[in-house]
């Protein structure tokens, strides 16, 4: 069960962001509860498809949230509090509430999040991933400048994320496949998302703890420092990045039904993040 089998299987109704969709797949086969953080933020342009793809998340994983614009600090809260080991989606992540976003920076960053509804004062821990969907800070999504700058967040929050993936809308010469996708009940066929997510369930049950040898630690350690030396996004590159990359890599371990990552784990995870730099 290797990620380029698996990929197609997250919104197989929308049309490209494939690096996106891959990056999405390597996050549900995460395990947060063991320590596996991976937190992704998106930011793409207005009807480039981000939505549809946060939402099939809930599909597939009965552990996951969706939350819009008008979420709340409470409302975020109670998704992480109905979410134990899974993913919440946070929609529109430049529209929310200050007190909202307060309140994701609290989670990411303290590994819990409180709640005072009606009074009463409840702190909830966050056994959680989070993806998170924006748009960028002009209309739309320039390929000049790196996604992560094309933001208005606080440096606080921004560095709470593993990885950030630019979502481009789709060109004018797809339009005609689109409109054939779209008109193909089939690719949102919800008993197939279903059994997505019981086949990601089982894996996980077999496999709730993955390795990374201390020689493989190291290359990461490397890896993750050339990228902080040649990377035009090196400002975001942290050690944060590292952990980031660990747990991809075990993710994509776990996918292949194993408990000791491999070189070759490591190398699809290399790939994707070098392709990242480029867009």
């Amino acid at each position: 069960m290797s990620l380029e089998r698996n990929w197609h299987r997250v919104a197989p109704h929308i049309l490209g962001n494939e690096y996106f969709k891959k990056f999405v797949c390597i996050q549900l086969f995460t395990m947060p509860e063991s320590g596996e953080k991976f937190h992704i933020l998106a930011i793409g342009d207005v009807a480039s498809g981000k939505s549809d793809i946060g939402l099939s998340i809930t599909k597939i994983m009965p552990q996951a949230r969706y939350c819009s614009k008008k979420v709340t600090g409470v409302g975020l809260a109670e998704a992480v509090r109905d979410t134990d080991k899974g993913i919440v989606i946070v929609d529109e992540l430049d529209k929310i509430e200050q007190e909202a976003r307060n309140s994701l920076l609290e989670c990411m960053q303290t590994g819990f999040i409180t709640s005072d509804k009606f009074g009463d004062h409840q702190v909830i821990q966050a056994r959680i991933n989070i993806l998170a969907l924006c748009n960028p800070t002009s209309r739309t999504l320039s390929r000049t400048y790196s996604a992560a700058r094309q933001i208005m967040f606080s440096m606080p929050l921004i560095s709470r994320f593993h990885t950030f993936i630019p979502v481009y809308g789709v060109e004018p010469d797809k339009y005609e496949r689109i409109s054939v996708m779209k008109n193909d009940s089939s690719l949102k066929n919800d008993a197939e998302f279903q059994r997505f997510g019981e086949e990601i369930q089982k894996i996980k049950e077999e496999t709730p703890e993955v390795r990374i040898n201390q020689d493989m630690a190291i290359q990461i350690g490397r890896y993750v420092k050339s990228l902080k030396l040649s990377s035009p996004n090196r400002e975001y590159i942290t050690p944060r990045t590292i952990e980031g990359i660990q747990s991809a890599v075990k993710a994509i371990a776990r996918m292949n039904r194993r408990c000791e990552t491999q070189p070759s784990d490591f190398d699809e995870v290399k790939k994707l993040y070098e392709a990242l730099q480029k867009r």
